[in-house]
């Protein structure tokens, strides 16, 4: 990975140039560079694609299910619904693998992968731009008015980017989540992008915006709160040539442990998001569109979700998955903010000189 670093910021070093500042990270308002939008694109698509497998055996632990196939009826509704499935990575990973082979830990991975490049530049630069404007107000020696300045930060970045990530993670996990003997299954992201807008329009693609916001605003305020005190607790090394690798293994380890922390704080919600997702499915079987009831649970907002798992599964219910979602969640969110940050520290340190 260090390699691919190297070579990104090499390759990118003779096609692009960079604002230099005196300070790091120091930009005027608005002035959204190309290379920081580079940075930040090229950051998530490296974090996403290796660590897609482990997302697949997250969203099949959070939904508890595997397998019921939709058949079409009178009414084009199908009534049942699937058994309950393993819970843990392990037992999870297994399962798929033995229905589908290695193929089956890459569903949905065409548009986790083309949507984490504009989904990453919101994210990021949001977050930036956020935290820039609020270190004009407030004192940088108050921690808890740091705190909540990074907290308001990782939210609004939630806020803005879920335009993105909300249609994103509803076809990808629609996807993730239909096992090899469901009728009427989507072939591909394309596939199903399109069944969901043809049977449940726009809004089908927005299923859970507000869980979503409910689950990943506080995961990402937790997330920049905590990532910005452990770089106030352990410093990152200087960003200079002859520090490249320990700054990226450096902010490799303080993006791990502030997305463990946020992980377990906020993974009620994000079980009960996607669920909400990928209840209630339109598939078509046939010619005909058709009600997929593959999940036996139909949730109406987030708390009767919670309120619904407590009484079914008991309190520990809420952290089911939660092991998977750390397995992907951690060297997914590792490896984009270490790749990014060592990218952006190095065009702000070094910047090539202007194209002639």
């Amino acid at each position: 990975m260090l390699f691919v670093v190297s070579g990104l910021i090499e390759v990118a070093h003779l096609r692009y140039s960079f604002k230099h500042t005196d300070k790091v990270f120091a930009h005027q308002a608005g002035d959204y560079d190309e290379m920081e939008m580079l940075c930040a694109a090229t950051a998530g698509v490296l974090g996403r694609f290796p660590c897609h497998p482990l997302d697949t055996v997250k969203t099949v632990a959070f939904t508890g299910h595997y397998g019921a196939s939709p058949s079409p009826t009178s009414s084009a509704t199908i009534p049942g619904g699937a058994s309950r499935g393993p819970s843990g990575a392990w037992q999870v990973a297994r399962t798929i693998y033995r229905q589908e082979g290695v193929r089956g830990f890459y569903r949905g991975v065409g548009i986790a992968v083309g949507g984490a490049a504009p989904g990453n530049v919101l994210y990021l630069l949001t977050y930036d731009y956020a935290k820039r404007f609020g270190e004009q107000h407030v004192d940088s020696k108050n921690f808890l008015g740091n705190a909540l300045l990074h907290l308001a930060g990782g939210f609004t970045a939630e806020a803005v980017s879920c335009a993105v990530w909300v249609p994103v993670d509803v076809i990808k996990e629609r996807q993730q989540s239909q096992s090899s003997n469901v009728e009427g299954r989507y072939r591909n992201s394309w596939d199903a992008l399109r069944t969901i807008f043809r049977n449940e329009s726009l809004s089908g693609l927005y299923r859970g915006y507000w869980s979503t916001l409910a689950s990943f605003g506080p995961f990402s305020a937790v997330y920049f709160m905590s990532l910005e005190t452990i770089d106030q607790l352990h410093p990152l090394p200087p960003a200079d040539a002859a520090h490249q690798s320990s700054y990226f293994l450096c902010s490799l380890a303080h993006a791990a442990a502030a997305n463990i922390i946020s992980c377990l704080v906020t993974n009620p919600l994000e079980m009960i998001k996607t669920r909400m997702q990928v209840q209630r499915a339109i598939l078509t079987v046939e010619g005909k569109s058709v009600h997929s009831h593959q999940f036996s649970y139909e949730y109406r907002g987030v708390m009767n979700g919670m309120s619904r798992v407590i009484r079914e599964e008991g309190v520990r219910g809420l952290w089911r998955g939660s092991g998977a979602r750390i397995l992907y969640a951690c060297p997914n969110s590792a490896l984009t903010m270490a790749i990014y940050r060592s990218l952006k520290q190095h065009y702000a340190t070094n910047p090539p000189p202007p194209p002639t």
